[in-house]
């Protein structure tokens, strides 16, 4: 049979003779990413403990890590103090309720007509919740 010039036959290992495997060939046969030794490769030596790798050191022989400074989280949370803020001097002015006291479930919702006044969300949430229990629709413990 042929041989291909610049090829060993030792190099064809388990690809046979005639292919072309001179590029996926290792020295001492097998093939590379099988995960398994040729004939004349042994394994590497078996750890026993908690190595992080075949072959490194267990994590216990490494110093503790340095703590980690996330400057990009600092700045943030600074520039987020500086939004949120409240001027000097500001109070919360208090707000009448956008819906009144005595207004009914059938008011509120039966009519397509838009409210005089943004209504708030918590201030809509409480209203339901009000109603719901009076109708038995759900309890509170």
């Amino acid at each position: 049979e042929r041989q291909k010039p610049g090829v060993a036959p030792e190099q064809l290992g388990a690809m046979g003779q005639g292919a072309s495997s001179s590029h996926l060939a290792r020295p001492g046969g097998g093939l590379p990413g099988s995960g398994r030794p040729g004939p004349q490769q042994s394994l590497p030596p078996r750890r026993h403990g908690r190595g992080t790798q075949v072959g490194s050191a267990p994590a216990w022989d490494y110093p503790p890590a340095e703590p980690f400074d996330n400057v990009g989280y600092d700045n943030w949370k600074e520039a987020r103090k500086q939004w949120t803020a409240k001027p000097r001097g500001y109070r919360r002015q208090h707000k009448r309720p956008a819906l009144p006291a005595d207004i009914t479930y059938e008011e509120v919702l039966g009519s397509k007509a838009p409210f005089p006044r943004p209504v708030p969300l918590p201030e809509m949430v409480d209203f339901l919740l009000d109603i719901w229990e009076e109708d038995g629709l759900i309890t509170f413990n």
